[in-house]
């Protein structure tokens, strides 16, 4: 398990063994995330000799620019507001729904897929469960179909009530080989309703 507090890039320090936690820093390694959003092709002038992981864009040249440098691209999931209840609605959604994200990264040709999803969920709410259920079901998959593949979630800056975000942080955390800490979003945003 990695934790990530970022900044522009987030350099990761330590990693916890999910066999034995007791190992903490035993696999120390550094890991800087750099997050390409979908409109821009600003990776084209990361430099590449720092950056390990390139995040959130679905785009076969960033895969193969990344790949030609020794990084890994991980998906955007795209779970959000208006398609988080049809995903996680049923066990059979969320089997389909992961099976077309495995298909799409095998495609491309990407190493992993982040999650970021950013909606209000009450503390023991079904939709936290859910989603847990979603990224421990991805992990589970895409672990299984890709050898070295890694699963990523944003989670805010603190987990009491931020924005309203009370997720399964134990599950989430359980399930996802890294935990990208939002350190930049302390002010935290105008809560949605879900």
């Amino acid at each position: 398990m990695y934790f990530c507090v970022p900044a522009l890039l987030l350099v990761l320090y330590s990693s916890i063994s999910h066999a034995n936690a007791a190992q903490f820093g035993a696999n120390k390694r550094v890991e800087v995330y750099g997050f390409a959003v979908a409109s821009s092709p600003t990776y084209r002038g990361y430099n590449w000799s720092l950056l390990t992981t390139s995040a959130w864009r679905t785009d076969a040249a960033l895969v193969e620019l990344a790949a030609q440098h020794g990084a890994k691209v991980e998906l955007n999931a795209g779970v959000t507001a208006a398609t988080a209840q049809d995903i996680m609605g049923s066990p059979e959604k969320r089997s389909e729904w992961v099976s077309q994200q495995v298909v799409q990264l095998v495609k491309l040709g990407a190493r992993g897929i982040n999650f970021d999803l950013e909606v209000p969920m009450q503390a023991g709410d079904s939709a936290a469960a859910a989603y847990a259920a979603l990224v421990n079901l991805t992990a589970q998959t895409l672990h299984g179909a890709v050898p070295g593949a890694t699963v990523s979630v944003d989670v805010p800056w603190s987990p009491f009530d931020v924005d309203s975000r009370n997720y399964d942080w134990l599950q989430l955390a359980a399930a996802a080989d890294t935990l990208f800490v939002m350190a930049y979003d302390t002010a935290s945003q105008v809560s949605r309703v879900w």
